[in-house]
């Protein structure tokens, strides 16, 4: 008998500063991390619909992650973003982490 599994479900979720530039340049690396999960790991992958830069929205995301009952989360900083971001979201959550964060480019 063949056993079937679901994927497993990752959060994932663009954190950024709103007032920094660069947040076309951070949208397309966020999709370009979702579009490697989803191809290299083989997930579903349950984004957050909009960089999130501020507490409530932080609140938002957790929620949905929450109500969609995911396996993990990514923090992808697309930007900068403050460590209150990041807390909100992980202290609400009982599910492993992972901090995601680009390199400069030249």
């Amino acid at each position: 008998m063949a056993l079937h599994f679901r994927k497993i479900k990752i959060g994932f979720v663009n954190l950024i500063l709103d007032f920094l530039e660069g947040q076309d340049i951070a949208v397309k690396h966020s999709a370009n991390a979702k579009e490697y999960l989803k191809r290299e790991l083989d997930v579903e992958v349950v984004e957050y619909p909009e960089p999130v830069g501020n507490r409530q929205q932080a609140i938002k995301a957790w929620k949905n992650f929450k109500a969609e009952d995911v396996d993990a989360v990514i923090l992808f900083n697309g930007t900068f973003s403050t460590g209150e971001l990041t807390a909100e979201i992980i202290r609400n959550l009982d599910v492993p982490f992972g901090l995601w964060g680009i390199g400069r480019s030249s």
